[in-house]
């Protein structure tokens, strides 16, 4: 089977929660004798036009053209539109997809190649799926957040009428995988029919259970990992901490991540007297030893994320994880099993969870032994199976 991939920004360039999705599936369809290339834009001129990677198994082959709008009210306007038809990346999409003749094609986030892409992959007689990993279908952003940042709860009458333009195009998809129940919910609500959607969530590598290497005697670690944004709701963590003796003495807080608020949260924890830990950005091996370490993952969100990757990351390293109850959450952890569910921006009831996990040793240490299993329900293996599944049900219905 030849399977392509579209995503907008390559995954060899930018190592996003999109990005390491299509990589992980490429590799797992390279893996099964399948033949696989990712289409992306240029990020710059510099790049070549295909960049041949694991092994020389996969291929990244870029659309020549990536257009910048100014960010006038014009710039904004036309922006808007390209995200419905941009015929210049549309046209070198026909010439890849031409050439290369796949005999099914994921897209994963169009973003300036345009919802237009679906009637071209359509015309061409190519099976499609689609899988969404923002709020595109209902959201010019795919955010749900205005420019200023804050969540968008009454969307003006121009993102309704986006939403049903995209719900008109998305009849040229055979297929949508949802990476949550939640999205699937989302996806009822806008109108789409259910036959034509799989909940599918993100997958993990789970490595095999060994000695558990957390121990009561060591220094308890609480860790955050994700974006240095108010909607990642680092402030009501660090409110949550105040609340908590032995903080930064007998207890230690490492914040990892970068993000336009950071300045922000430091002053935040200066102003509270916190001794916490902001690390920044880490590489995928410095994380995995923060992982190992942490006694409890906190991932106190007030957006509504779809299938976030941190509590799966976390419960496959055998740590209870504290999380917002929004978005696609409790289908990542189990409430009283893995771990536990607060109300978003609840400070009070954060810092009592983190203080029943850090006082009760023994709970902690069965919330992190269940959810390592919970976490070989998302391994890669499992999803490769389910997706090859999906695949030969589109390409032979």
């Amino acid at each position: 089977m030849k399977i392509c991939y579209i995503n907008y920004i390559s995954p060899l360039i930018i190592h996003g929660g999109a990005e390491r999705v299509v990589l992980e599936e490429a590799k797992m369809m390279a893996d099964s004798g399948n033949e696989v290339f990712i289409v992306s834009l240029k990020h710059s001129q510099k790049i070549p036009d295909t960049i041949y990677f694991y092994n020389g198994k996969i291929r990244n082959v870029f659309l020549p053209y990536r257009i910048r709008f100014s960010k006038s009210i014009f710039g904004k306007g036309l922006s808007l539109m390209s995200a419905f038809y941009n015929p210049i990346t549309l046209r070198y999409l026909r010439k890849v997809l031409v050439k290369e003749q796949p005999d099914i094609v994921h897209i994963h986030q169009l973003g300036e190649i345009s919802i237009g892409a679906l009637k071209v992959i359509r015309r061409l007689g190519i099976k499609t799926v689609q899988t969404f990993h923002g709020y595109y279908f209902e959201c010019p952003r795919g955010s749900l957040t205005k420019i200023s940042g804050k969540i968008c709860n009454n969307p003006p009458i121009y993102c309704k009428l986006y939403r049903e333009i995209y719900r008109s195009l998305m009849k040229s998809c055979d297929h949508i995988i949802a990476i949550s129940s939640y999205v699937k919910l989302r996806l009822l609500n806008a109108g789409y029919s259910p036959n034509m959607i799989t909940v599918l969530p993100n997958s993990i590598y789970v490595e095999s259970p060994g000695l558990d290497n957390k121990r009561p005697n060591m220094p308890k670690e609480i860790l955050f990992v994700g974006r240095m944004s108010k909607v990642k709701g680092v402030h009501v963590l660090l409110e949550a901490l105040t609340k908590i003796y032995g903080v930064g003495d007998k207890y230690i807080v490492n914040l990892i991540g970068d993000g336009e608020d950071l300045t922000s949260f430091q002053r935040l924890a200066k102003l509270y007297s916190l001794s916490v830990n902001f690390l920044g950005k880490v590489s995928d091996r410095v994380l995995k030893k923060y992982y190992k370490k942490a006694w409890i993952v906190v991932v106190p969100s007030l957006f509504p994320e779809l299938c976030p990757m941190v509590p799966l990351e976390a419960a496959a390293h055998g740590c209870p994880v504290i999380a917002s109850n929004i978005g696609g959450m409790s289908d990542v952890v189990l409430h009283g099993k893995t771990g536990f569910l607060f109300n978003p921006n609840d400070a009070d009831e954060l810092a009592f969870f983190i203080e029943s996990l850090l006082h009760n040793e023994e709970l902690a240490l069965k919330m992190g032994f269940e959810a390592r299993r919970f976490a070989a329900n998302f391994s890669n293996e499992k999803k490769l199976v389910k997706l090859l599944k999906i695949y030969d049900t589109v390409l032979y219905r």
